[in-house]
């Protein structure tokens, strides 16, 4: 009839549910109108039926009443109005993006041997979706599955199988909540973890305290995603992409870690031909022609210079350059 609060940490519901349930009496046939509504038709056989799965009841109302078909046959009807807390176990490998079974069950405390529970084939099972208190979380479909199947009733005497009958409807959680505040977030930080490349390599205890940050920053949105589920022994779908995010922090700090031990040299190699020093060197050149003389300029390139360590281009020292070249002609 109507579905209200889901909890999903807790793993219950809250409903307000309208049970009908009949079945043949044939003492009763012929007896007039008047007759069966003066009628105590709580002395006469009664299935004993009740709800299996619920937790509490706030509220629950109940009637017994008889009506005669087109052919003269009287049945009694019972119909019950149950307010209260449902148990169910939710399925949540798929959260945030799973559809959960809400389900009464009903049973007998009679054998199956005594008594059957058959859907009404007349008036059909339906819910109410204009009543659902909690829209903004869940989206509740319209069908209603029925489903029949046997149960033993534990720690009894009997150890007898009783009939049972689960009305089944769908609810689909609604993930744009968890869209927003946990899949973008973690992308986010996950994403900021590739910034510590910009750091410079010789500074990798920069870059390690940057992703040891972001890595406890992960464990604490972890931590708090937690408190909103129950203790599952399975990995949901968030899950799973939480700590697909972790392991790539990890391995962004593992690799900032072995680069500092392995001790990788980011300079510049060494040019070919200046890697060692090099012998003086006196050049002296003379040109003749017709009656011309040049003056003798030595250059001497330094030996004790490391051109490598200081990373400059080599340099050429003349000693006599603060005397001016002369060239007669």
């Amino acid at each position: 009839l109507k579905i209200g609060e889901i909890d999903t940490l807790k793993e219950l519901y809250y409903a307000d549910a309208f049970l009908q349930a009949k079945w043949r009496e044939p003492k009763l046939d012929g007896h007039t109108a008047e007759e069966l509504s003066i009628t105590e038709l709580e002395q006469y056989w009664n299935p004993l039926l009740y709800i299996d799965n619920i937790l509490s009841e706030t509220k629950d109302t109940q009637w017994i009443m008889a009506v005669r078909n087109e052919y003269g046959e009287v049945y009694l009807m019972e119909r019950r109005r149950i307010k209260g807390v449902f148990l169910e176990t939710l399925e949540l490998n798929d959260f945030p993006l799973d559809v959960q079974d809400l389900t009464i069950t009903v049973t007998t405390e009679r054998p199956d041997t005594e008594v059957d529970i058959i859907p009404d084939q007349v008036e059909m099972s339906a819910i109410n979706i204009q009543t659902f208190v909690d829209q903004q979380e869940w989206k509740l479909h319209e069908h209603v599955e029925i489903k029949k199947r046997i149960i033993k009733q534990e720690y009894s005497s009997s150890m007898k199988s009783h009939p049972c009958l689960s009305v089944t409807c769908r609810a689909a959680r609604r993930p744009g909540y968890f869209y927003w505040n946990v899949f973008l977030i973690m992308f986010m930080i996950s994403g900021l973890a590739f910034a510590t490349f910009a750091v410079s390599p010789d500074k990798a205890e920069l870059r390690l305290r940057l992703s040891f940050t972001l890595i406890l920053t992960s464990v604490t949105f972890k931590y708090v995603i937690t408190q909103s589920l129950p203790k599952i022994s399975y990995l949901t779908y968030m899950d799973k992409y939480v700590l697909m995010s972790l392991f790539i922090l990890c391995i962004i700090s593992i690799w900032h870690a072995v680069v500092t031990l392995i001790g990788l040299d980011f300079d510049l190699p060494d040019s070919p031909g200046f890697g060692s020093s090099l012998p003086s060197t006196s050049t002296t050149t003379t040109t003749s022609t017709t009656n011309t003389t040049a003056t003798t300029t030595s250059a001497i390139i330094s030996p004790n210079l490391n051109v490598n360590t200081t990373n400059q281009s080599p340099r050429l020292y003349f000693p006599n350059h603060n005397k001016s070249e002369s060239i007669q002609s």
